[in-house]
């Protein structure tokens, strides 16, 4: 008896407080709702970009890029390429969320009959900043990619080469968890002011709480200004990388290219 009483089901109710002091129910739905739009955002990210770095492998491999750079340069290709692809995937991520604002909407009286108001995370300020951040996301994460299509001459070389930065890039993912539960904690506050991470954590801060204005603006800033500076570094890389072929080559000599083109 003493057993069953200390190991019985207790009922818990989550409540999301707002910084005004408004109480709103439906923990759980906050929970899997901010893993699943998290997943919207990185995957399609990392799913483009590969298909941007075997683009240029496999042009680099059948000789194809150099008739592309005799009519446009190195940069207008790496943009057209870039843009592009982020059409397609955001064409893509698009569908996807009228599906699931679609299957939202049809299920929203059942769900706030069982206490999960759903159609506070479809509001349509999520898919506004849902479409700002995936777009930066993507911009971000995609010239990683760039980098290791132009820098290797198969599709294994670029992988070999992406895969320890892609884990990297990926530490919001890995820690969704602690940011979903705890999204103005100093640790979840700082990734989303971050390089690179901003984007993803940001907007699962937006999704599931209420962080200051001058945070969303000041984020946004970082992530354009990341943008800048890795499309000029890959751009310069880019530039030497399409034309030479073969063996992989190494940490300095990606330092070189860096200088001298």
């Amino acid at each position: 008896a003493v057993v069953d009483t200390l190991t019985r089901e207790v009922p818990v109710s989550s409540i999301q407080l707002s910084k005004s002091g408004e109480q709103k129910k439906g923990g759980e739905a906050n929970f899997i709702i901010g893993f699943i739009f998290a997943f919207l955002l990185i995957m399609p990210s990392f799913i483009y970009g590969l298909e941007t770095m075997r683009g240029i492998v496999q042009e680099k491999s059948e000789r194809i890029v150099e008739v592309l750079v005799s009519s446009m340069s190195p940069r207008e290709l790496l943009t057209g390429k870039i843009l592009g692809v982020a059409g397609v995937g955001l064409t893509q991520v698009g569908v996807w969320l009228l599906v699931i604002a679609a299957a939202g909407t049809f299920g929203a009286a059942s769900a706030m009959a069982a206490g999960f108001n759903v159609m506070q995370f479809l509001r349509p300020m999520v898919f506004v900043y849902f479409g700002l951040f995936f777009i930066l996301g993507y911009l971000t994460f995609v010239c990683v990619y760039a980098i290791a299509g132009a820098a290797c001459n198969t599709d294994r070389e670029a992988q070999q080469l992406v895969a320890p930065i892609q884990m990297v890039m990926m530490l919001p993912w890995f820690v969704m968890f602690a940011i979903i539960t705890n999204p103005d904690s100093t640790f979840a506050v700082t990734l989303s002011l971050m390089p690179v991470y901003g984007p993803m954590t940001m907007f699962v801060r937006i999704l599931v709480s209420e962080p200051p204005v001058w945070h969303v603006i000041f984020s946004i800033a970082v992530s354009i200004v990341t943008i800048m500076a890795f499309f000029y570094v890959t751009a310069k890389i880019f530039r030497v990388g399409i034309l030479s072929y073969g063996k992989r080559p190494t940490i300095p000599e990606l330092w070189r290219w860096l200088k001298v083109a």
